[in-house]
């Protein structure tokens, strides 16, 4: 994420992991804190975790980019969402579309040439990993200009 937030300068790897290094530790507990109030919704229905989730969507990008950690990300993060809620569904839920039929025309196509040439699907889950390797940085990338967009057009 920091890579992301700092394309338009020119740094090699080497300096935007120092960078990156303090946001480490409020990056983890920040998302902890996220996955217990999304999993406390979850015991109350399927709809809390749902708008839970939407809330605290951007909750990385803001410990990133704004360097807020913990509770004070969580409620920048419910900031940029609220009153957006079906606009940020949509486009969160546009990429995940995306990226679940890439991976499941993926998977029929490894599951066809496997059964082709009398591999195991096992012995080819590596196709799917090295897709992942592909799919997770267009998410975040995806879901950081979601977060630059949110954060614009808030006053």
């Amino acid at each position: 994420l920091y890579t992301i937030k700092d394309s338009s300068e020119n740094n090699c790897l080497k300096n935007t992991e120092k960078r990156a290094r303090p946001f480490i530790n409020p990056f983890f507990t920040t998302a902890l804190l996220c996955c217990l109030a999304v999993m406390g919704g979850l015991i109350l229905l399927i709809v809390p975790v749902i708008i839970f989730g939407l809330w605290f969507s951007q909750q990385p990008y803001v410990v990133v980019e704004e360097g807020l950690k913990n509770s004070a990300a969580l409620k920048r993060s419910k900031y940029y969402v609220k009153g957006r809620m079906g606009q940020i569904f949509g486009k969160l839920f546009y990429i995940g579309i995306i990226i679940f039929l890439v991976s499941l025309v993926v998977g029929i196509i490894v599951g066809i040439i496997g059964a082709l040439i009398g591999v195991k699907s096992e012995h080819l889950t590596w196709i799917n990993n090295l897709l992942s390797i592909f799919t997770t940085p267009l998410s975040a990338i995806y879901g950081y200009q979601v977060y630059r967009h949110s954060r614009a057009t808030r006053p």
